[in-house]
């Protein structure tokens, strides 16, 4: 179907028009595809924003974890007991002179130092020292420590440098385990 204007009592004029209705349909629809794409690039761009705002927003995972291994011990302390241990079952690593690691007793040493030898498999790997009248003690691992699943490590009171009067101490090493 067509719709003329312009057609008067002389015949179509100069200005005269022509719709055709095809025509119409077709301006229509690429008018509303034109608005469904601008639409379309809208909600796009807002789930960007969102997408980056979300990301920004979610903490970083930490490659590894603390693993603290706890050692405590209440009665009176002998030169070379064992005043604790245990068996490792994950992979983890305490680093160099553990730093995050902490020692306290409740009665310091009197008469002389008091030295915790850290032992894995018999071996002796670090050192926690309580100097004279000190209730906290320092760590010495010169190196970082791996223990594998199924190692022993073990505080052991120092043969030679043991103050007895020292007693309940408690001990915390920090490792860390890897997620990775």
């Amino acid at each position: 179907m067509a719709i003329s204007y312009g057609n008067g009592p002389y015949g179509p004029s100069a200005n005269s028009l022509t719709i055709n209705t095809a025509q119409v349909q077709a301006a229509q629809a690429l008018s509303t595809a034109n608005n469904a794409a601008s639409a379309v690039t809208a909600e796009t761009e807002r789930a960007e924003a969102a997408e980056a705002e979300i990301t920004q927003s979610i903490p970083s995972v930490p490659e590894t974890l603390p693993y603290d291994l706890v050692f405590n011990i209440f009665d009176p302390i002998s030169p070379s007991e064992v005043i604790g241990g245990t068996m490792i079952s994950h992979a983890i690593t305490i680093p160099a002179n553990a730093t995050t690691s902490r020692a306290a007793c409740q009665f310091a040493p009197t008469t002389s130092t008091s030295q915790f030898n850290i032992n894995v498999n018999g071996t002796q790997v670090g050192i926690i020292t309580f100097a004279q009248n000190a209730t906290t003690g320092s760590f010495t691992f010169t190196n970082p420590v791996t223990l594998n699943p199924g190692n022993i490590i073990e505080v052991v009171a120092d043969a030679d440098t043991f103050d007895t009067t020292i007693s309940s101490v408690l001990i915390t090493i920090v490792a860390n385990y890897n997620l990775g």
